[in-house]
């Protein structure tokens, strides 16, 4: 059992980096396990968010709780099958190996209850989901399934 220091959502906007520093200031010098939400990279293939709070935490193991492609956000971003698929991709390649303190990656399937995948679902939606609705499977879970396996050999 882990019990973490706090669960970080970083995304870049200077809310989250004050946060972050009021925080550290608060908790004292640790030991510290972190976890971190990390959408935000993932979903446009970077971890410019993951390096900038590893850098402002300095120490101490960090496990991904919620990472999954985006597939719908609201307004930031429409459905896009594809782009989650090269995501997830990405998640399950590239990223991990960003740090040597990533010790765990927890993939979040999310699936809104309404319409994610037809018509527009403004404002604030929020699809994850490597299933559709009805159970069928989506390209970003096929490429989830390959990587996985991949990883155990």
């Amino acid at each position: 059992c882990s019990v973490l220091t706090g669960d970080f959502r970083a995304n870049g906007s200077a809310f989250d980096r004050k946060w972050l520093k009021t925080f550290l200031k608060e908790i004292g010098k640790g030991p510290h396990a972190w976890g971190l939400i990390s959408y935000p990279d993932v979903s446009k293939r970077q971890n410019k968010f993951t390096k900038q709070f590893l850098k402002d935490t300095k120490r101490g193991n960090v496990y991904i709780t919620e990472v999954g492609p985006i597939n719908v956000f609201g307004r930031f971003y429409s459905r896009n099958l594809g782009r989650q698929d090269r995501a997830m991709k990405y998640t399950m390649t590239t990223y991990p190996r960003t740090s040597s303190r990533i010790k765990a990656m927890y993939i979040y399937h999310w699936r809104e209850a309404g319409n994610t995948e037809g018509a527009s679902c403004q404002p604030r939606c929020f699809d994850s989901g490597l299933l559709n609705k009805n159970g069928t499977e989506r390209p970003a879970y096929k490429t989830f399934i390959k990587y996985l396996k991949r990883s155990k050999k």
